[in-house]
C-alpha cells in the first residue's frame, strides 16, 4: 500500500474502460496492455474523483484509520 491514508479497491466489475485513470488527480492508476491497474506503491489523497467517475461503481476509498466525528453540541 506504500503509506497511503486511504486504502483504494477496484472491485471484479471494472470494465477496464481507463475512466478512473483519466480523473485520478495524483496517477494512481495506469493502463497495462487491457487493463487498468492500480500503482503498487499508490499514495491517495481521497478525493474521490476515480469514484465518482467510475461507469460501473468497481471502486471504493476508505480511510486507513477510522475517522472519528465530533458534532458540536449547542
Amino acid at each position: 500500500m506504500g503509506g497511503s491514508p486511504f486504502i483504494v479497491e477496484r472491485g471484479p466489475e471494472c470494465c477496464n474502460c481507463c475512466s478512473c485513470a483519466g480523473h485520478c488527480v495524483r496517477g494512481n492508476f495506469v493502463r497495462e496492455g487491457d487493463l487498468v491497474v492500480l500503482k503498487q506503491d499508490y499514495l491517495c489523497s481521497g478525493c474521490g474523483e476515480c469514484v465518482k467517475w467510475c461507469p460501473v461503481h468497481a471502486i471504493t476509498v476508505r480511510p486507513v484509520k477510522p475517522i472519528t466525528v465530533y458534532r458540536k453540541v449547542r
